[in-house]
């Protein structure tokens, strides 16, 4: 069974690209499984994207999926100065993923949001929503948005920040959107050029 190495938690946009790759059948070696496709590889989360490639280059995992572009902020620069140093690394398969945002809030919290928690490069994707409608909250970087997702759903972020997260994190964490009209954005696509493997 191939070990995938990729940006964790459970929930980022990343996993969620590997899981449409693995079920295009993209990444060799998967193993027969019915389900989600999460049975058919090993995943070895990472804290960042580079050590998602780090974890091919001395041998944790046999590919990595990362993220290599986006259409607002251009090239994932922490990717692409990981690949530019080091063992060189070879590309078996892309996918362009479309993908949308949300603001997501603690179970029970009824008061304004006053702080956001997000991916840098989403603060970015986001940044002219935030400043329209949230142009008062302060903004917190996060490892990644489904990180920020779990932070605030465990009350573990402090002051109390609200992710810019992906849909696919709420399941995992379980916060709540803000209100049945909570915003929703689909402001961006990006690729994911992935797997990676040293061979």
């Amino acid at each position: 069974m191939p070990r995938i190495a990729y940006l964790g938690p459970e929930g980022t946009f990343t996993e969620l690209a590997l899981l449409q790759m693995v079920a295009h059948e993209m990444v060799p070696g998967l193993q027969s499984a019915p389900g989600d496709g999460k049975d058919r590889f090993t995943p070895v989360l990472t804290d960042s994207t580079p050590g998602a490639l780090a974890a091919v280059r001395d041998g944790r995992a046999d590919y990595a999926c990362v993220p290599i572009e986006n259409s607002i902020e251009g090239s994932v620069l922490p990717t692409l100065d990981s690949l530019a140093v080091g063992q060189p690394l070879q590309i078996y398969a892309e996918l362009t993923l479309d993908v949308a945002f949300t603001i997501v809030i603690r179970p029970g919290h009824s008061g304004p949001v006053r702080t956001v928690a997000a991916f840098p490069v989403a603060l970015a994707q986001v940044r002219r929503w935030l400043a329209a409608n949230l142009p008062d909250a302060a903004i917190v970087p996060a490892t990644s948005n489904a990180a920020a997702a779990h932070e605030v759903a465990e009350g573990n972020a402090e002051p109390t920040p609200e992710p810019a997260s992906s849909w696919s994190a709420l399941p995992a964490y379980r916060p709540r959107p803000p209100a049945p009209t909570a915003p929703r954005w689909c402001c961006d696509w990006t690729t994911p050029r992935a797997p990676w493997s040293r061979r």
